[in-house]
């Protein structure tokens, strides 16, 4: 199971509860958050929660992760903690990462 942490209090609980996310971000965007987290609980490790998001989740070059939950929001993930390996090219090897921190939902610029 993938631990999904929050940056802080406030952001766990609009993303902890479907009425008050659907107020900050609107329905779609907060159907799309929750579902995400609730895949991502449900996965063993982040390389299962990408491979399943394929095309809505972009690994970008500093290896954190961007979510498009729709053409207006994203949110932002990073890898939590020491307990994952890295490749020979010091990128970080997905399928050991069990602990991401949602850091922020914002409107696409």
């Amino acid at each position: 199971m993938i631990t999904v942490s929050f940056h802080d209090q406030l952001l766990h609980d609009i993303c902890t509860d479907l009425d008050r996310a659907e107020r900050q971000y609107g329905r779609v965007e907060a159907q799309a958050l929750v579902t995400f987290i609730s895949d991502a609980h449900a996965l063993d490790h982040a390389e299962q929660l990408i491979d399943l998001h394929a095309g809505e989740i972009i690994v970008l070059d500093d290896d954190s992760l961007r979510v498009d939950l729709s053409a207006d929001y994203r949110a932002a993930l990073v890898v939590v903690g020491t307990r994952f390996r890295r490749a020979d090219d010091g990128r970080i090897r997905w399928d050991s990462v069990m602990r991401l921190k949602l850091v922020e939902v914002s409107r696409v610029p």
